[in-house]
């Protein structure tokens, strides 16, 4: 638990020191955004998944056919109300087949991040180091008066080239890293998409679950350290607690779901 707790306090370095100001300003009503989602998902993600689907597919398909229209000349609402009806219609009679590609994501990114923690993170800090040491002679041998380069780049910019210059070096440092994100990313996500085909109710159950309490835990883990409060520490300090809690909001969210989702089928049948 404390390795992946010092993992995630590296990578919150890593954005509040490359995101722009303005970005990390909104931390604060971010994370209180991601807890109330958080808890929404993990009490009805699954029973609402597929009229959530349906809407986004109509939303999408209304503004296609709003643009199609006025590009080909039509009457603009009735063009309009077409493709989201066409698309929402595909929302809805492919649910199963959206189910296993949005399980299929969310595998394929558990596998990064597990790949990710154990090649990618004990980098970092090297990393970084050979980063600071570079800034450092690029300013004694590069020293010219007025704003610098560095000064003029976005945020974005600098995060951005973090991380393709971090990626190189991991490339480096680890040979078999392109080859295991590659291998781990797409098995996960082929093993994501045949659940959400085969097995759509209970895959939608156990991935909203698992997504509600990231939500939930990270939303804490961002607004603790906005208080003031060394996150960090509290979950070296009680691991087996830290552990237990996000254990207890998985849990109770399937239970909830399985429940809720029971009676939604039972009224069906």
């Amino acid at each position: 638990m404390n390795q992946y707790a010092d993992y995630a306090a590296k990578l919150f370095d890593v954005f509040r020191q490359h995101l722009p100001s303005e970005v990390m300003a909104t931390q604060f009503p971010a994370a209180i955004v991601a807890i109330v989602f958080g808890v929404g998902v993990c009490v009805l993600g699954a029973k609402l998944a597929r009229w959530g689907i349906t809407i986004i597919f109509a939303s999408a398909g209304m503004v296609f056919g709003l643009s199609l229209g006025k590009a080909l000349g039509f009457s603009s609402p009735i063009s309009a109300l077409g493709g989201g009806l066409a698309l929402g219609g595909v929302g809805f009679s492919l649910y199963r087949f959206w189910v296993g590609l949005l399980a299929g994501a969310f595998l394929s990114s558990v596998a990064l991040g597990v790949v990710s923690s154990q090649l990618a993170f004990p980098h970092l800090s090297d990393f970084d180091d050979l980063q600071r040491k570079s800034h450092s002679v690029e300013e004694v041998h590069d020293f010219q008066p007025g704003p610098s380069a560095n000064a003029l780049e976005s945020g974005w910019d600098k995060l951005d080239a973090y991380g393709h210059q971090f990626w190189k070096y991991l490339s480096d440092q680890e040979p078999s890293l392109r080859l295991n994100t590659v291998g781990w990313g797409v098995g996960a996500g082929l093993v994501g998409l045949l659940l959400g085909l085969l097995l759509s109710r209970l895959t939608l159950i156990l991935f909203t679950a698992a997504f509600g309490t990231l939500l939930i835990s990270g939303g804490i883990y961002v607004l603790g350290n906005g208080m003031g409060m060394d996150m960090l520490q509290a979950t070296r300090d009680r691991p087996g607690m830290s552990g237990l809690a996000i254990l207890s909001f998985f849990v109770v969210s399937i239970a909830l779901q399985t429940a809720l989702t029971r009676k939604e089928t039972a009224a069906s049948e």
